[in-house]
């Protein structure tokens, strides 16, 4: 963990820097106001963390990670109440006291399950209420998998980490208001903290928790505008706008994880972003390695690196297929543990096995193709050739393609109702299916007649400069400004009146036509509304 701050946090140029990013999120939590956004809750959280930030960014540096495990405790009881904050903390301290015990790794895994056992019994209708119900989606949200990365790097550690490290990492300061969580990393949090210089860190979380303020007003609009009821699905254009929309719902969870690991940058926690670009992915893997990273690196971590090793004396192919192919089978099943500790049910639907499977074997396919004929690094628009451009045009066309049907499958009620979706499209039906990997077939084909050698490859690319503090501050202001104003009546009446209209909807919380007729919600939707403190 290196120190890059070489500026007095009460010097001049610390105290208008300090003051510059209070504005940025200040800016952004107005417009959370305006646009009613994630939760009242979330909304008195925020307060809570800006002037937890400027009084961090004040604080020296020895006393700075003590400040923010205080704040992350104090935003426990803010959102909770205090009974079920307390119930949080205690069976918080019982499952810490078992991960941190002076006992053989498996002796501490074994009564970890027996504590699972005991907590599973505590939430079944038996015993209901002896527990309060919103504890458990916190709960849940906070140790099903934290837990197990911590359990993990402790086994690992050549020392274990001090105490206020742990606590900071398990009560995260956002955690209270979002039980669909970033799977963050215990010795990525740790070797990121403040790795760069602090003002660079901060400004980094300003834009991000501004950027997932946005996703989450263009999801509004994709909920309230583009959503379509699965029975008015009777044509062709319908079942493309049930699938568009499907995918692109998927912003509720990159917008709120942005502001997640946002929030956590402002108090120097230097983490990398958790979504990249994900809707341009060029292929399945690239989709894989851009969607949920922090979930793709815990998988990565726990489960391929491990599988490829011990499947290696079988021959590099094998390993990479078996240890692909295990990390989408767990991943199905951490989903199921997931939805269990979110939602209190199990979800065991065909349709859900079916997207990890397909998935899961396109990510095989496209691997061995990467093998096979080397993987296309990423370069800028202007150093590929114009058949280049072509054939990332159309793969990245056919990848979106395909991950919106899978998507509109997992989104479906049933694997019954997506099949009669699928019909309801008519003779377009086979056109549609076949679209992407028709794409992708064309792509394959333009590849092969641009493919470059190694050293092309090698020496393709720019690298891009990092803005500089100022100029980042003020154009992000700028741009939170135009959020402010697009959610202020006084401003946005003078755009028109259907401009106006538009944006007076998405200022209001309102249920798309499929809710109304009470529908259930894809799988992100639901592990959202686990949070009864919405």
């Amino acid at each position: 963990m290196s120190s890059s701050e070489t500026v007095s946090p009460l010097s001049r140029e610390s105290l208008l820097k300090t003051l510059a990013i209070a504005l940025q999120i200040g800016l952004v939590i107005v417009a959370i106001f305006e646009f009613n956004i994630i939760s009242r809750s979330f909304l008195e959280l925020s307060v809570l963390a800006f002037g937890g930030f400027v009084v961090h960014a004040l604080l020296p540096r020895a006393y700075r990670l003590q400040f923010f495990l205080a704040l992350s405790i104090a935003a426990i009881f803010l959102v909770l109440g205090s009974s079920a904050a307390l119930w949080v903390l205690g069976i918080g301290a019982v499952l810490l006291a078992l991960a941190l015990a002076p006992l053989p790794y498996a002796a501490r895994v074994v009564a970890l399950l027996i504590a699972a056992a005991v907590l599973h019994y505590l939430r079944s209708p038996d015993t209901s209420g002896a527990v309060p119900g919103a504890v458990w989606p916190i709960l849940g949200s906070i140790f099903m998998f934290r837990l197990i990365i911590l359990v993990y790097d402790l086994r690992h550690a050549k020392e274990r980490p001090p105490l206020k490290w742990i606590l900071s990492y398990i009560f995260l300061l956002p955690n209270p208001c979002f039980p669909l969580f970033p799977v963050v990393d215990f010795k990525k949090m740790q070797t990121t903290y403040y790795s760069e210089e602090p003002f660079t860190i901060y400004q980094r979380g300003a834009k991000w928790f501004y950027r997932g303020a946005w996703q989450l007003i263009a999801y509004r609009l994709v909920y309230t505008r583009l959503t379509i009821d699965p029975v008015d699905v009777d044509s062709a254009a319908d079942f493309i706008q049930f699938a568009l929309s499907s995918f692109l719902l998927y912003l509720r969870v990159s917008g709120q994880f942005h502001i997640i690991i946002g929030m956590l940058l402002l108090f120097g926690f230097n983490l990398p972003e958790t979504h990249h670009r994900y809707y341009l992915a060029s292929s399945f893997n690239d989709f894989w390695r851009r969607i949920n990273i922090y979930w793709k690196d815990f998988m990565m971590k726990l489960f391929y690196y491990p599988a490829y090793f011990k499947l290696r004396r079988f021959g590099d192919k094998t390993a990479l297929i078996g240890a692909t192919l295990f990390v989408f089978i767990s991943t199905w099943a951490l989903h199921l543990y997931q939805w269990y500790w979110l939602r209190g049910t199990l979800l065991l639907e065909l349709h859900d096995i079916l997207f990890w499977t397909v998935l899961g074997l396109l990510v095989v396919w496209n691997s061995l193709h990467e093998i096979k004929h080397g993987r296309e690094r990423a370069t800028t628009w202007a150093t590929r050739t114009g058949l280049g451009n072509a054939a990332l045009v159309c793969r990245t066309a056919a990848t979106f393609i395909v991950i919106c049907l899978l998507w509109s499958m997992w989104t479906a009620d049933s694997m019954t109702q997506w099949i009669e979706l699928i019909g309801a499209s008519g003779v377009w039906a086979v056109p549609i299916l076949l679209a992407g990997p028709f794409l992708y077939l064309v792509a394959s084909a333009i590849g092969k007649a641009n493919k470059r050698s190694p050293q092309e490859r090698k020496s393709a690319g720019l690298r891009l400069k990092q803005t500089p503090f100022w100029r980042a501050a003020v154009l992000n202001t700028i741009a939170c400004l135009v959020l402010v104003g697009l959610g202020a009546p006084a401003v946005y009446s003078y755009l028109g009146a259907r401009p106006a209209a538009l944006l007076t909807a998405l200022t209001e919380s309102q249920l798309s036509q499929r809710d109304l007729n009470k529908l259930e919600r894809g799988y992100y939707e639901q592990l959202m509304g686990a949070n009864r403190h919405s």
